[in-house]
């Protein structure tokens, strides 16, 4: 390879590997295993590219891109190839039938075949002192409920397959009832099991 002046990405590369490898004397085209690399250092080479430069490069990259030269195409390309695509979030319209992902396809699945336990539900019960003002309880928790969807979210079934259904953010319900604490007991563990529909 012509010497000619590094690049700022390969100037950094070589810097990393130089420390790294305890070498100075890298050149674009040395084989990073041939200089005394490993599959160790490479690890942590790889960890330090991902850290400093900000960027993603799997482990393979240097295994399949083993010169400083090549490992800065590599990274160029991705990153030319990244900032072509568009990176945000797309908003999926939610008044259609959404797949489910797959931690919520396993949930359905269990209870299909009968799990009917209730160990995905989180149940709490707190002891406030002091007038309840209900009607600002109820807003606090109908705005909560209205930000996550995750709360309004349910899957119900058409043809035996399940989809996601977001429910619109409606005005919570709030039920309010006087009990003493055993019977708080009672109700939160009532409602710990109950299934959620």
């Amino acid at each position: 390879m012509a010497n000619r002046p590094l690049s700022e990405l390969e100037t950094q590369l070589k810097n990393i590997w130089a420390s790294i490898l305890d070498e100075q004397n890298i050149a674009l085209s040395d084989n990073f295993f041939a200089i005394g690399g490993h599959s160790l250092l490479a690890a942590r080479i790889i960890a330090r590219i991902n850290e400093q430069l900000g960027v993603s490069v799997p482990l393979k990259a240097l295994f399949t891109h083993p010169t400083i030269g090549q490992l800065a195409t590599l990274i160029e390309t991705q990153t030319l190839s990244t900032s072509d695509k568009q990176t945000g979030m797309i908003p999926v319209n939610r008044n259609q039938k959404l797949p489910l992902s797959l931690t919520q396809q396993r949930l359905w699945l269990i209870e299909q075949i009968g799990d009917r336990s209730a160990g995905y539900n989180v149940y709490d019960g707190y002891q406030l002192d002091g007038a309840l003002n209900v009607d600002l309880l109820q807003d606090v928790l109908s705005r909560i409920v209205a930000k996550h969807e995750v709360l309004r979210s349910r899957f119900p079934t058409e043809d035996g397959q399940p989809y996601l259904s977001i429910d619109s953010g409606a005005d919570l319900s709030l039920e309010v009832e006087s009990c003493n604490e055993e019977q708080l007991v009672d109700i939160l563990e009532q409602d710990a099991m109950d299934r959620l529909t």
